[in-house]
């Protein structure tokens, strides 16, 4: 199984895991916070189990796609021999309940039926294939990631995965593999072409200025800014894990970076962010090692 297109961290969860550690953010925005983080940690198992497969197939993650004037997203695709396999990936915990066609928690509380999303870019996906003239057939379902899910009086006939269903899945696809020809490459290669590079939804995410951020080192793993600096290393106090200050410093820049894409980066925009824990002398270096120089000594930045 070949990954042609590789999933990334979405920028919204980028920048709110950025801001979480550096103001106080709203409950419903920790919420939705918490939400793309399970999304994607749900997405990122999945794609740990496609990598187990020995079946010959391309596989393209994230994929967004206008098609006829609609724009879609889809999380997986699978290109087989004679199927496509699109998956909407779920990482919903707990009991739910199938009644009327609508998912409920045990507690009453509605919620968005992902099928109705999957049979939209299906439909989508159906009329694309056949405009770049392919004859695979469409395969899509709900898969549910997380183990603990379990959906009561589902219909059979909808197309969802569940979590003990999986492996017969996967099965099935390493068991009915076929070569690839020419022509499914040409298809991926046309799909990623038609790719959208992911935008930012501000309407999303809150309001913030520069100066009214945290300023500090912070670990790269748990993102804490209580650090021990070495000459060359920094220890997290709160979970231990260490990194060089190089690799810290960097994650650093290219937060800034995320959060601020009209700032240049220059030494001492980088010793403020950092709250002064690194010396501009040390600093300076560290740009110039890692990054492109631009402009003369005196209005010198980087990129």
């Amino acid at each position: 199984m070949l990954v042609v297109k590789r999933r990334c961290q979405p920028v919204n969860l980028a920048i709110l895991t950025a801001l979480n550690k550096r103001m106080e953010l709203h409950h419903d925005e920790k919420q939705y916070l918490l939400n793309l983080e399970k999304g994607f940690e749900g997405e990122t198992q999945f794609d740990r189990l496609v990598e187990q497969l020995t079946c010959e197939g391309l596989v393209l993650n994230d994929l967004l796609l206008t098609i006829n004037g609609t724009t879609c997203q889809i999380d997986s695709l699978i290109v087989t021999a004679n199927t496509l396999y699109l998956y909407e990936i779920k990482n919903f915990e707990g009991n739910f309940q199938y009644k009327s066609n609508q998912l409920y928690t045990f507690s009453g509380k509605e919620i968005n039926n992902p099928l109705t999303q999957l049979n939209r870019t299906a439909t989508l996906m159906r009329q694309l294939i056949k405009q770049l003239g392919t004859d695979l057939e469409l395969e899509a379902a709900v898969l549910f990631i997380n183990p603990s899910f379990m959906l009561y009086e589902a219909a059979v006939d909808k197309p969802y995965i569940f979590p003990a269903q999986l492996q017969a899945h996967f099965v099935k696809m390493n068991r009915d593999s076929l070569p690839l020809s020419k022509k499914h490459q040409f298809l991926a290669d046309k799909l990623i072409k038609l790719h959208h590079k992911e935008g930012v939804f501000p309407h999303q995410l809150p309001s913030y200025a520069y100066d009214n951020l945290k300023k500090g080192l912070t670990c790269i793993h748990c993102g804490s800014f209580d650090l021990s600096l070495t000459q060359r290393k920094c220890r997290c106090k709160s979970c231990g894990h260490v990194a060089p200050i190089e690799t810290a410093f960097c994650a650093q820049v290219e937060e800034c970076r995320l959060l601020f894409p009209e700032l240049r980066i220059t030494k001492i925009l980088m010793h403020d962010w950092c709250g002064g824990a690194l010396p501009i002398r040390k600093i300076a270096p560290l740009l110039s090692t890692n990054y492109e120089k631009c402009g003369d000594k005196r209005g010198r930045y980087y990129k």
